[in-house]
C-alpha cells in the first residue's frame, strides 16, 4: 500500500525511509490531507500547532470517508 508519513522532530526522514517503504512529509498542518489522494495509508507522527493551524478532526474524518487508513501517534497539547 502506498504510504505517507508526516513526521518531524520525533524521527528523522532517513529513519522513516529505512523502516518502511513510505513517502516522508513534514509535520502535518491544516490542509495537508487535501492532497493525499494518491496514498492509501496516512501515518501522522508529528503535527504543527501554534506556528500554523493544526489538522482538524473533520479533515481526518473526510479522509477516512474516502476509504483511507489513518494512523496517529501524536497528541496536541
Amino acid at each position: 500500500m502506498k504510504t505517507i508519513v508526516f513526521s518531524g522532530p520525533s524521527i528523522a526522514e532517513e529513519e522513516v525511509r529505512r523502516l518502511a517503504a513510505a513517502t516522508h512529509a513534514p509535520p502535518i498542518k491544516r490542509g495537508d490531507l487535501a492532497v493525499v489522494d494518491d496514498y492509501e495509508v496516512i501515518i501522522i507522527l508529528d503535527g504543527e500547532f501554534g506556528q500554523n493551524m493544526s489538522v482538524s478532526p473533520k479533515e481526518i474524518l473526510a479522509v477516512l470517508g474516502r476509504g483511507k487508513t489513518v494512523r496517529n501517534s501524536t497528541a496536541l497539547e
